[in-house]
């Protein structure tokens, strides 16, 4: 969330680069060992234990902290428990 309101303070274009740095870091994860075993976990759990995939499903959403406007769109009730308009 700190470096959420941080991005929030720049300009647009800072943003943008902000974004476009970010996703081209993350995309990279998708090619390294450990995040074969975190989807296979994930698929694991998807009914065996639905609360545990929820939980293991949102370590993939974390960057929405830092992107006010997505997690508005995506999770409205945590950024309004966050006080985030």
């Amino acid at each position: 969330v700190e470096f959420g309101k941080k991005k929030a303070a720049k300009t647009q274009v800072e943003r943008a680069t902000i974004d476009s740095t970010l996703w081209q870091q993350i995309n990279k994860l998708y090619h390294v060992p450990w995040y074969k075993t975190y989807n296979d976990a994930q698929q694991h759990y998807t009914s065996l234990d639905p609360e545990l995939y929820g939980l293991i499903r949102d370590f993939n959403i974390i960057t929405q902290y830092a992107d006010f406007d997505l997690l508005k769109k995506q999770a409205p009730d945590e950024a309004k428990r966050l006080g985030i308009d």
